[in-house]
């Protein structure tokens, strides 16, 4: 099985791992595959935007027209009074 050995990892983050490892009831190797896998599924997960477009490809909108990502904005709440 591949092994993987990480190196000057410093003791201030070997020990946040120890703690949050013990936290979870599992062991630091464990902790650490599973903070690998999530970033590897996180990195191939699209933007709202970009699956809008997906989905929406075939309605008539242009190559030239784009939505652009809304990450960081603060969403507010639509008003219904009228």
């Amino acid at each position: 099985m591949p092994e993987l050995n990480l190196e000057n990892l410093g003791p201030d983050l070997h020990f946040q791992l120890c703690e949050l490892a013990e936290e979870e009831g599992r062991s630091v190797e464990e902790l650490v595959q599973s903070m690998l896998r999530h970033a590897l599924e996180q990195r191939h997960q699209s933007h709202l935007a970009t699956k809008l477009v997906n989905r929406f490809s075939e309605s008539g909108l242009s190559d030239e027209e784009t939505f652009e990502e809304v990450k960081g904005r603060q969403v507010r709440e639509p008003k219904f009074d009228q």
